[in-house]
């Protein structure tokens, strides 16, 4: 089907509501897309962090078990108090290593 415009007929435009419609419409969406990155942003922020707090700890685990394991005796500790820690030998490298850490209530 093929239109005509013809000269005698008036073409209306876009009505004040249709544009007013048109404006909400697209000020809900861009709101959704910035709500949603803003929560894309943070929850990428949070697991760097995360990533980044496991890599210490593996690697103060491995730190720790290097060390611990050959030795062959504990020659201290301290487990009473807020201050904790422990001494061990290390009769391969001859040395003494101590660990010490606070615990909270």
């Amino acid at each position: 089907m093929k239109m005509r415009l013809s000269l005698g007929k008036r073409c209306s435009g876009n009505v004040l509501v249709e544009v007013m419609v048109g404006l909400v419409l697209s000020s809900v969406l861009v709101a959704m897309t910035g709500s949603l990155w803003v929560a894309g942003s943070r929850s990428f922020a949070v697991i760097g962090n995360y990533a980044e707090l496991e890599t210490k700890s593996r690697n103060v685990l491995v730190s720790r078990s290097r060390n611990l394991r050959p030795a062959p005796q504990v020659t201290s500790f301290q487990n009473s108090a807020p201050t904790k820690w422990l001494r061990v030998t290390n009769e391969v490298a001859v040395m003494q290593i101590a660990y010490t850490w606070k615990t909270t209530p």
